[in-house]
């Protein structure tokens, strides 16, 4: 019999159920199309779990065997262990929907990210632990490293900022958050409550930069470790490389939403005009690099119309400041740069 029985828009598979214990962490796992890697993704997890960490892996209607992979290790472990795991299903609706529903469920603390595609540090656990044991912390990031699907080797991928120990997110920390645009969700570990309300928008890309700004805008500090706890896969046949007509329209789209999004929140705070500059820039350059100069030129329109709004000052990465005042012509003369 099929450990995790029939498919339903949302359930829980009962063994798995954690048993109620007070929970520090919950860690969410979407699962779609990764049989080939959620056997590593998994063993990740479980050669650190304890009963105080809650794994929530949601199936987000896989057509693969990406389950049957996870009934197979879990089968193999101590009851101890498979208590620790929640499983959900749902019919395919995305990520960010898979997310959400994770969300909804979770009972820990802090609040996790894990891309099924990805692999923890040995550390990932017990750092965490040992720098919430010593400080009272509404975030904490981490390093990461990137490892390429044909050669597993392993790159520096530190995309977040270069800072060590316990700081306060006043504006000055702040600006420099925005300007590093670095939203990945897996690249923190969140308080919980920070999340109260909130939800990835369903059905577009990017939905980590609409979400994880507003998350950190409502945290009072953050700590920053020295220690790579994270190991990023370059899947080269994820949705996002996709070169497909549908799926270059959907980027497009997607564009569109965000910058509509952050031009509204740009009238509110005016932190928002980092990230409006940043997603402007990026959406322009995908435009000439998949369409040519002529459409991308065009795409300035959105930019052109909220530029009044934007509050130069908050500029601090050069990139985004000389976007701001040669707009197309910069992405023309980066790409001539080769």
């Amino acid at each position: 019999m099929d450990l995790f029985g029939i498919l339903k828009k949302e359930c829980f598979y009962p063994l798995l159920i954690s048993s109620g214990n007070e929970m520090l962490l919950s860690l969410i796992i979407p699962v779609y199309k990764v049989e080939q890697y959620i056997a590593e993704c998994i063993e990740s997890v479980i050669n650190q779990v304890t009963s105080d960490i809650e794994v929530i892996i949601v199936n987000d209607g896989t057509p693969d065997d990406s389950m049957l992979v996870i009934e197979k290790i879990l089968s193999k472990q101590t009851a101890i262990i498979r208590d620790c795991f929640i499983i959900l299903h749902q019919e395919n609706q995305g990520q960010s929907s898979a997310r959400n529903l994770g969300l909804k469920y979770a009972k820990g603390e802090y609040i996790s990210f894990l891309d099924s595609d990805d692999v923890l540090s040995e550390n990932y656990l017990s750092d965490f632990k040992n720098t919430i044991k010593k400080n009272n912390v509404d975030i904490v990031q981490f390093k990461s490293s990137r490892f390429e699907e044909d050669t597993n080797k392993l790159k520096a991928f530190n995309v977040g900022l270069q800072r060590n120990g316990l700081l306060q997110l006043d504006q000055n920390l702040m600006i420099e958050i925005f300007n590093q645009s670095a939203w990945f969700p897996w690249l923190n570990i969140y308080r919980r409550e920070l999340f109260n309300g909130l939800e990835f928008p369903v059905g577009i890309y990017y939905e980590d930069a609409a979400l994880i700004p507003e998350v950190f805008l409502r945290a009072k500090n953050i700590y920053f470790l020295e220690s790579v706890l994270y190991f990023y896969r370059l899947n080269l046949n994820g949705s996002l490389l996709n070169t497909s007509s549908e799926n270059k329209r959907k980027h497009v789209d997607s564009f569109k939403s965000i910058l509509e999004l952050y031009a509204l929140r740009m009238k509110e705070n005016p932190i928002y005009s980092i990230s409006f500059v940043s997603m402007s820039q990026a959406f322009v350059n995908y435009m000439y690099q998949n369409f040519g100069w002529k459409v991308a030129y065009k795409c300035q329109a959105t930019f052109q119309v909220n530029k009044k709004d934007v509050d130069v000052r908050k500029l601090s990465k050069r990139g985004n400041r000389l976007y701001y005042y040669f707009g197309f012509y910069f992405i023309a003369l980066l790409s001539l740069r080769g």
